[in-house]
């Protein structure tokens, strides 16, 4: 079951895959849960605690129905089954486990193949208006979208920095930077500073001592520095995001978001105004009317103004509770998982994924915050 579920869940991103339909999606998203319920576990009142507290937050809130706040919830909940902590067994995390085996490879594949795929041509981006609005980039690679590829070379990167360092195999290096140029190419500044960071902080735990990590850190950037000439122009299309938005007005950009999702946190301090919803009013370039699909440009930000402080006060401890068990840990494993975990944090602060239960970027990190929280008990 969970490979039949991790393979669907990783078609989904994969562009040249034929597309599956949504309702079997569906089906296998709520066969899954109920089949990871039906196994002994014990349950995480943490989380459990928090999905209860979701519906009594839209009870208080009511937000409008355009944006279909209990189906998402609905989503979200099967969501959680299947991947996070909520529930705790030996079947569970060896799930997760495997799952996170599946979801390294494949960021491998997509990453390096992404790579290649920028030099001949290939762009499996599907290409919507509101790309056009957000100022993205247009090179998804063998991604559908730049926005997806970006982390996942990222997490590609990551993966194969631990694989180099623990095998010893200096060709692995070679994949390490054509994922690194994955990242570059879907011209995604958040993607590559989160990337940055989180094999930093992998590179920290596996050298086991500050003065190393700080030798390869100068080595690391020295040859980046003298070799910028060769390197430089994948940075280009990051550099024309950025002239963009000095040159124009961007009504939709990150600052901008990051602004809405104050007003509405202030708008209703204590309860949010509501899960997986958005001030229709005044954020309406923020989304989709004909789906209710909202872009909120931020997870942490969107968890005070969806949630309020009183959801806040939940999910933040657990978010930093997972950050801090996998710190703790020594082996190289967990070093990488906490890399990754880092990338995910930092590119939470432009990407607003975190309560989205359908999208592929919430899979991951619920995923990881799984594995991240079954390292107290390893299988």
């Amino acid at each position: 079951m969970s490979f039949l579920f991790g393979v669907i869940t990783v078609c989904s991103v994969v562009g040249f895959v034929p597309h599956i339909p949504q309702k079997f999606t569906y089906v296998l998203l709520i066969v899954f849960a109920l089949y990871n319920f039906w196994k002994p576990h014990k349950t995480s009142r943490w989380l459990l605690f928090f999905l209860l507290y979701i519906p009594t937050e839209l009870l208080i809130s009511q937000p409008d129905p355009l944006f279909k706040p209990w189906p998402r919830y609905a989503m979200f909940v099967l969501l959680l089954m299947c991947v996070s902590p909520l529930f705790q067994g030996e079947y569970h995390r060896n799930s997760r486990h495997h799952l996170m085996q599946m979801l390294l490879w494949s960021c491998v594949f997509l990453g390096v193949g992404s790579f290649f795929c920028w030099f001949l041509g290939i762009n499996y981006m599907r290409i919507r208006n509101i790309d056009f609005i957000n100022n993205v980039g247009m090179f998804g690679g063998l991604t559908p979208h730049s926005m997806l590829l970006g982390p996942i070379s990222g997490i590609g990167a990551i993966f194969l920095s631990y694989l180099a360092m623990s095998s010893r195999k200096k060709w692995v290096w070679l994949l390490v930077i054509l994922c690194l140029f994955s990242v570059m190419f879907s011209s995604s500044r958040i993607a590559l500073a989160a990337s940055l960071a989180g094999i930093a902080v992998t590179f920290y735990k596996l050298s086991g001592s500050f003065d190393k990590f700080f030798r390869i850190s100068v080595i690391t950037l020295l040859l980046a520095g003298s070799t910028l000439s060769f390197w430089g122009r994948a940075m280009d299309g990051m550099m024309k995001k950025n002239s963009d938005a000095i040159s124009t007005i961007d009504m939709s950009s990150r600052s901008d978001k990051w602004g809405m999702r104050i007003e509405e946190f202030k708008s209703s301090p204590m309860f949010g105004i509501g899960f997986s919803s958005v001030d229709k009013v005044k954020a309406v370039e923020e989304y989709d009317a004909s789906t209710g699909i909202i872009e909120p440009g931020t997870s942490w930000l969107t968890i005070f103004s969806m949630l309020g402080l009183a959801g806040a006060v939940i999910i933040l401890p657990f978010f930093y509770r997972c950050y801090k068990i996998l710190w703790h840990q020594t082996d190289a494993y967990h070093a990488t998982i906490l890399g990754i975990l880092t990338l995910l944090y930092v590119h939470m602060l432009a990407e607003g994924y975190v309560l989205s239960g359908g999208s592929f970027m919430c899979f991951v990190l619920w995923l990881t915050v799984g594995v991240a929280y079954d390292s107290r008990n390893p299988s």
